[in-house]
């Protein structure tokens, strides 16, 4: 009995481990979003059999940081079911949006994926860019 619950708790210990590198990697990649209530699930589910693995060990500081992990995505999907911006969300809200296919470049200056979600986009208004003096430094060597 003692070989089958360290057989089933290593393989939990696994599938945990493969389920949050893939729920990074996919972020990384941005296939989905950081808020999105996947990369919560599938971060929250390896979180949980990390920790199963980690008590069937006696590694208890590992079973406390990852039952923290766990914690940590059901305050998201929570707050994100109620509309309150994770911490997450405020981070992802400054990095800059890759823009798809089609879509107008505007100034060169991407709106947000927080912007893109929560809000529209603010109006296109362009400043001007100055002209800049032509560079002369190669032509003196002549």
């Amino acid at each position: 009995m003692q070989a089958i619950t360290t057989s089933a708790a290593t393989a939990a210990g696994w599938v945990g481990a493969l389920s949050t590198a893939a729920a990074y990697l996919l972020v990384s990649r941005r296939v989905i979003e950081p808020d999105a209530p996947t990369f919560q699930v599938v971060n929250m589910l390896g979180g949980a059999l990390l920790a199963v693995s980690a008590a069937a060990s006696g590694a208890w500081p590992s079973v406390t940081s990852n039952f923290v992990w766990v914690l940590i995505g059901v305050q998201a999907l929570v707050g994100a079911r109620r509309g309150v911006r994770t911490v997450v969300g405020r981070v992802s809200a400054r990095l800059p949006r890759r823009r798809g296919a089609g879509e107008a470049s505007g100034c060169g200056v991407g709106h947000t994926v927080a912007e893109t979600h929560r809000s529209p986009p603010p109006p296109a208004t362009c400043p001007p860019v100055p002209a800049q003096p032509p560079n002369t430094a190669w032509t003196s060597l002549s």
